[in-house]
């Protein structure tokens, strides 16, 4: 969500967070009271928001009849407040990641390698942008970087592709890897079938 297009200088506010909500809305306010025209503040995530304090703070911070002007990012599949989405007068929708990204000299390169960051780089063996992107495809940019958060706080360095694609996959599906199915083929069930055995049961 955004509302200006303007030229913006990046405040980073998500490290206030450690310090509980009371350090957390006290961080904000002053950040908001000291904040220039011409700059946007950046909130990493929107759910940080949610909670009425919060609206009500980003609500009534208004100064010379402006309201600040602020970038923020939200999962889709996380749902917030409305009163807090109106906040902010354009909705961008961003469906998945393109497989390139332009950089400043106009060429195509892999939108993995802008954000993937060197540590989570050092834990494949070999970095093939094409297989991860391949993987990742189908998450959005928050959802990728808190993959590739999910993969580094599990690996060490100098992993092999395919236990990092493993856990990729996990991540993406952490219901996947519950769910098991009986030690027996298609042929036992129609035996059972034929023996008026109760095959419900073997599924509860």
């Amino acid at each position: 969500y955004a509302e200006s297009d303007q030229s913006c200088k990046i405040q980073q506010v998500e490290s206030a967070a450690s310090g509980g909500p009371s350090d957390y809305q006290k961080n904000l306010q002053s950040m908001l009271h000291n904040q220039k025209p011409d700059e946007i503040l950046v909130l990493r995530t929107l759910e940080m928001l949610d909670n009425i304090e919060m609206i009500e703070l980003i609500y009534r911070n208004i100064k010379n009849g402006v309201r600040p002007q602020m970038l923020a990012f939200v999962d889709p599949s996380i749902e917030v407040k409305k009163v807090l989405t109106d906040r902010f007068a354009v909705h961008v929708t961003i469906m998945g990641l393109p497989r390139y990204v332009k950089d400043q000299h106009g060429k195509n390169v892999y939108t993995v390698n802008q954000l993937i960051t060197q540590n989570e780089h050092d834990c494949f063996t070999e970095f093939h942008p094409e297989e991860l992107f391949k993987k990742v495809a189908g998450l959005n940019a928050i959802q990728f970087r808190n993959a590739m958060k999910y993969v580094a706080a599990r690996v060490m360095e100098n992993q092999s592709p395919k236990v990092i694609y493993d856990l990729i996959l996990n991540f993406k599906n952490p219901a996947a890897k519950k769910l098991k199915f009986p030690p027996f083929v298609f042929r036992t069930l129609a035996v059972m079938k034929r023996s008026n055995i109760n095959c419900n049961a073997l599924f509860a």
